[in-house]
């Protein structure tokens, strides 16, 4: 306990509930040890100051930020069609880039395609670009549906490898195997909701112990949300949990943060739009939405929004994603207002948020259907004891009023017909 720092008559309270250490500590519910020991409001300062210094970010100056040497902006995509929508050569560091469709929109693929390609096709291109700034870099790739093809993957990389032997042959430089880039993805297997929550607390850590990871793939973030919490209110306050510890790891740890989310019904039951709500959709930092017609496969970002919405053709290929015919820039939708381009069931159509947000408003959920809310405290103990790989114990995000998930913003996620 003297580790902590903390005052000889606060230790001994403690000492009487049978905290004999500061590991103890921190295996306990510190909000019920509080009111347990009765201690005041001074007293609960300095316990949770003292627990939770370790968590505060360190400060840099700017020439340790020299001394760390030189690092990536962005990772190259080997699609002109994305680099467009981006706005830049590639998927950036520092945030978190969201992809969606529909089925058959190039997300999820049968037979040799059975995992989208673009993910992993992001996992391997993360490392050829350490061929570009001298930097040594990995990927974390995180599957929540089990749907990660190994031979695929082994394929995309074993392309790449072709690529760069035609440049290396021009240059006289050695090149990698594709059994070397495999080498540096790093695979998690999450199972439930739980686990999820615990992986994306220890995130840090795992960064730290593997610092050269500069991408983090995320295969759905959907999967385990749609049917394991039933309760609409737990599920927001997951939600932000899960986002706010996204964006945490994302600008700390400078790394890129990709998303695969599912489509699900709106409250018409016509309309398809990206799940998990529009709170979900004004936090995270670029949108781009996946679809297919009858001429072909495009793509169009949804976030950030310009003077236009850009429509980028690209095809899917046995080397992965891979530029398609058809004119880069295309126009298809005036973009003035704050409206959301979303998949109909006949095609691309533009809905108005306002309006769509009156029909939520009009259908919010009476709090008095909502007397058994399981609060996010619950969810986060009960995966600390289920997640096996689980270090330390961990505590909710305090939750600020002006940012809660309404009742009206649960229920774009609410419905059960995701694609």
């Amino acid at each position: 306990m003297e580790s902590l720092g903390l005052e000889e008559p606060l230790c001994m309270k403690l000492k009487e509930a049978d905290v004999k250490s500061a590991e103890d500590l921190k295996k306990r519910d510190l909000r019920a040890l509080c009111y347990e020991l009765e201690l005041s409001a001074d007293e609960v300062d300095k316990l949770y100051s003292a627990v939770y210094k370790d968590n505060m970010p360190r400060m840099y100056n700017g020439l340790e930020l020299l001394r760390r040497g030189p690092t990536i902006s962005s990772i190259p995509t080997f699609c002109e069609a994305f680099n467009v929508l981006l706005s830049s050569s590639g998927i950036p560091t520092g945030k978190i880039i969201e992809f969606c469709g529909s089925p058959g929109s190039g997300k999820t693929q049968l037979g040799l395609t059975n995992a989208n390609p673009f993910r992993m096709q992001l996992a391997i291109n993360v490392q050829l670009s350490s061929r570009l700034s001298s930097v040594e870099v990995e990927a974390l790739y995180v599957d929540t549906e089990g749907g990660f093809n190994i031979h695929r993957a082994q394929d995309i990389a074993q392309s790449m490898v072709d690529r760069m032997k035609e440049q290396s042959a021009a240059e006289n430089a050695q090149c990698p195997t594709a059994n070397d880039l495999l080498s540096k993805i790093h695979f998690f297997r999450i199972y439930s909701h739980f686990e999820l929550l615990a992986f994306l607390t220890d995130l840090p850590d795992i960064i730290e112990t593997y610092p050269k990871i500069r991408i983090i793939i995320i295969d759905t973030i959907t999967f385990h949300l749609r049917t394991n919490i039933r309760d609409l209110t737990a599920k927001g306050k997951i939600i932000k949990t899960i986002l706010e510890l996204l964006r945490k790891t994302a600008s700390s740890s400078n790394v890129a943060v990709v998303i695969m989310n599912q489509m699900t019904t709106f409250k018409d039951g016509r309309t398809i739009i990206p799940a998990l709500g529009e709170r979900w959709g004004q936090r995270i930092d670029c949108r781009i939405q996946l679809s297919e017609d009858y001429n072909g496969r495009y793509a169009i970002r949804i976030k950030p929004r310009a003077k236009a919405t850009f429509r980028q053709p690209f095809s899917i290929t046995s080397q992965g994603i891979r530029n398609a015919e058809g004119n880069l820039d295309e126009t298809v939708e005036e973009d003035t207002t704050s409206t959301s381009l979303i998949q109909l069931s006949s095609g691309v159509a533009e809905v108005d948020i306002a309006e769509k947000s009156a029909i939520l408003d009009a259908s919010m959920l009476n709090d008095e259907e909502n007397q058994s809310i399981l609060f996010i405290d619950d969810i986060l103990q009960e995966a600390t004891q289920n997640y096996a790989g689980h270090k330390r114990p961990f505590e909710a995000i305090d939750d600020d009023d002006d940012q809660e998930y309404s009742d009206a913003d649960v229920l774009c996620f609410a419905s059960q017909d995701y694609y």
